[in-house]
């Protein structure tokens, strides 16, 4: 039922007290049982500081703000001018406990009263100010209240706003006669504008101030640039010469030697693939040292009891992981001791030594990955780096195990640039997992397709295969660490169940999204996409 009639009044006082903006406010009824559809039943306004009763009760069947309420439309109605006080009318339904429309609730705020507090607070400088029109040019807000009500009847800002909404800044003499830069902006919703203006003997005296900042910076901008020019000029020779050392070091049988090279360029692409081969040939002495950085690991994850869990897992999927290499090896080794060895199972048995230490080597990367990268990952050391380079860079490194399987792998890029700020080693980490992924889980004589596009937001990146592809029961829980599918496991039995939680990882840390569609038997398509 709607609200009884004799309380009606209390409820509409008690609005007009407890909002200070409210001018007027009233029930028009929407129930043809008690009352005449459209008409007021109770209507309160405020009389300076006082509260009366309005009379007469108005058929306001015909209002837009009734009918708008009526329609479950919150109302807001264009700015009204009168007697120098500008209000805007509002409406909304009243609903009871059954969710049923039972009055409409109508009223006007108090433009000048509601906004005069904002405009007089706001501050441009020290000397700048803010205040409020509506279109035709009445003033309803002003730091100064002696201006409201007022009619502004020329100012440039107004016919720019009147035709486009908004203004570029502008030059010119305010109401009050002083020199002014101005802007403005309508309302489109009320009909108000909003105009920003900063007398010109602050602003151009703020404008010497930068000019002479700018000139400043740009004179200790060109004395760093000459100081930097002339370091690297001097260090060019020093990552060369590094680079000669380190292979004559790790030629010589010292693999934990390390090249440090910090250029940001190609030789440090140089330096880090020399490491990586030294890292490759220290073979097994290098799972020793692995323990110890596991063990140091699960010391430190048994302080924080949020972790434990993840550790127990860690622990429990790198340990089986490594034990079917390790024992290939084992097994290998011992076929050595048979005198009647013949050549052609020795070779078998080292192809299978062989194919155990790549598979050690491939689990102990998605671990250096991991570390580096870590379980929650935060973009860092961004750089421009040309996506499509990355990409080709990948396929080059994969092009022997391409020619082997027989794939077609192809790679569509856009026609534009598709250069994003990024972290490149990572980026091309996660990039790699992906590629890798298509082309090993490929059958021999598949074919692999990659795409890359790029607008002005974000670069898009499609690999799709035509491989085994993942069990639909598997899908919800294949970036899950530690998760293999049940036909990948059987595919290849070796491997750590990270790529994929890297990749999301690495993605989502640069702001991207990463997501797939696949079908058992008939392939995978990978999405990924990375903001600018």
């Amino acid at each position: 039922a709607p609200i009884a009639f004799s309380e009606q009044g209390f409820v509409l006082q008690g609005l007009l007290k407890d909002i200070p903006q409210l001018a007027e406010i009233s029930f028009i009824c929407v129930t043809p049982s008690a009352c005449e559809p459209g008409r007021e039943t109770s209507r309160f306004i405020r009389n300076g500081a006082e509260i009366q009763a309005g009379t007469p009760l108005r058929d306001r069947s015909r209002d837009s703000a009734f009918l708008a309420a009526k329609e479950g439309k919150i109302y807001v109605g264009a700015v009204e001018s009168a007697a120098g006080i500008s209000s805007v009318p509002l409406a909304s339904r009243v609903l009871n406990a059954k969710n049923e429309i039972v009055e409409v609730l109508a009223g006007k705020i108090n433009l000048n009263a509601a906004i005069q507090p904002i405009i007089k607070a706001a501050k441009l400088g020290t000397s700048g100010y803010v205040y409020a029109v509506t279109r035709e040019g009445t003033i309803i807000a002003y730091p100064n209240q002696e201006l409201v009500g007022k009619t502004i009847q020329t100012l440039p800002l107004l016919d720019a706003i009147a035709s486009s909404g908004a203004s570029k800044n502008a030059s010119y003499t305010s109401v009050t006669g002083v020199a002014v830069s101005g802007a403005a902006r309508l309302i489109p919703e009320t009909g108000v504008a909003v105009i920003a203006e900063w007398p010109q003997t602050e602003t151009k005296s703020l404008i010497r101030t930068i000019l002479f900042q700018i000139g400043g910076f740009l004179l200790l901008a060109f004395a760093i640039l000459f100081i930097i020019a002339s370091s690297v000029a001097l260090k060019l020779i020093e990552p060369i010469a590094a680079l000669r050392e380190g292979t004559s070091v790790i030629g010589a049988g010292n693999f934990n030697y390390r090249v440090q090279i910090k250029t940001g360029d190609e030789l440090e692409d140089l330096g880090a693939n020399l490491n990586k081969m030294a890292v490759n040939l220290k073979g097994l002495e290098e799972l020793r040292e692995l323990k110890l950085r596991a063990d140091l690991l699960s010391e430190s994850l048994r302080k924080e009891q949020e972790l434990s869990k993840l550790k127990d897992q860690f622990i429990t999927t790198i340990s089986h992981q490594l034990n079917t290499p390790l024992t290939a090896i084992n097994w290998s080794l011992a076929a050595f001791d048979d005198p009647k060895l013949s050549k052609e199972k020795m070779k078998e048995v080292v192809d299978i030594i062989s194919k155990s230490q790549k598979d050690i080597v491939a689990i102990v990367n998605d671990l250096v990955t991991l570390s580096e990268v870590g379980f929650q990952y935060k973009k860092s050391r961004v750089t421009s780096v040309d996506i499509a380079r990355v990409i080709e860079k990948i396929l080059d490194f994969s092009s022997g195990v391409i020619q082997l399987k027989d794939l077609n792998v192809t790679f569509q890029k856009t026609a534009g640039d598709a250069i994003a700020r990024v972290n490149e080693f990572t980026i091309m980490k996660a990039l790699e997992n992906l590629i890798d992924n298509a082309i090993g889980y490929s059958n021999k004589g598949g074919a692999v397709a990659i795409e890359l596009a790029a607008d002005e937001k974000e670069i898009r990146i499609t690999i799709t295969d035509q491989g085994i592809g993942i069990p639909k029961e598997d899908q919800s829980a294949i970036f899950q660490q530690f998760f293999r599918a049940r036909n990948a496991i059987q595919k290849k039995n070796v491997g750590t169940g990270l790529g994929l939680y890297i990749v999301k990882t690495i993605i989502e840390g640069h702001g991207g999204r990463v997501w797939f569609e696949s079908e058992e038997n008939k392939g995978s398509a990978f999405h990924v996409t990375l903001p600018r």
